[in-house]
């Protein structure tokens, strides 16, 4: 179902605990962060700049498909970016879906999102700066655009201004799907594997892994160091599958 603002005003609400005078900027009923009264607008989310205030990341209908658009509000209601926000991409087709946005830990945002073309789901990420700048190009950062459907993208930061990125995957035709995993690094590399690591492949359910997925980043990220020790480069290596599929999960009985 698609949600929209029929008065095309997406509004923002703030809790704060501060002085009358910070309390006195936000209006009654939440500060307007989009004054395009001809476009639908729906699912902002949003996360800490840092700083006291917020970025926030949502959908936007051009009249022929979704973009997603951000906006920084800081402590007092004010915004900081363009009026009607900022386009976090340039990709030309297909939708921009089923985003999600973490604090990057230095006062900007990483997003992940789903671009789905003529029933294609890829997914792919952007890290904007506090100024509003995109980090990682026009079009963001591929995560994975291996075939068939993905699905669900969820994200957490890496501590180092990245993110390991998780989701479903259908590549294999699979009706319940895998679930795969990716890390992108702060400067938008990918540090594992082209298009994700497995992390089940397995037939059936796979409800158990969201209680190892923890303990599978932690491990691939210590191989990930102690290659890049061997190595002496530097950079990140690349993880083989093997890596992260050595543990199987078994459907609950």
């Amino acid at each position: 179902m698609k949600l929209s603002m029929a008065l095309g005003v997406l509004m923002v609400f703030c809790v704060l605990a501060a002085s009358s005078d910070v309390d006195a900027m936000w209006q009654e009923g939440g500060n307007p962060i989009i004054f395009n009264m001809s476009e639908n607008f729906w699912r902002p989310e949003n996360c800490s700049d840092g700083d006291g205030g917020m970025i926030v990341v949502w959908q936007d209908w051009t009249g022929a498909c979704y973009v997603l658009c951000a906006q920084r509000i800081d402590p007092y209601g004010n915004l900081m970016w363009p009026e009607n926000g900022i386009t976090i991409n340039g990709l030309e087709t297909g939708d921009q879906l089923f985003h999600r946005v973490i604090a990057d830990g230095e006062g900007g945002a990483i997003v992940v999102w789903i671009n789905d073309f003529m029933g294609l789901a890829d997914i792919y990420a952007q890290r904007l700066d506090k100024d509003g700048n995109l980090l990682w190009g026009p079009n963001g950062v591929p995560v994975c655009t291996a075939t068939g459907q993905q699905y669900g993208p969820e994200l957490v930061t890496d501590g180092r201004g990245g993110a390991i990125v998780t989701w479903s995957d259908h590549r294999s035709m699979d009706m319940d799907g895998d679930i795969y995993v990716q890390k992108i690094g702060w400067d938008g590399s990918v540090s594992w594997t082209a298009d994700g690591l497995a992390v089940v492949s397995e037939t059936g359910i796979q409800e158990e892994i969201l209680k190892k997925l923890d303990q599978l980043i932690e491990q691939a990220e210590r191989n990930s160091q102690q290659q890049q020790s061997s190595s002496g480069s530097g950079q990140p290596q690349e993880q083989t599958p093997q890596q992260l599929s050595l543990i199987h999960i078994s459907e609950p009985t």
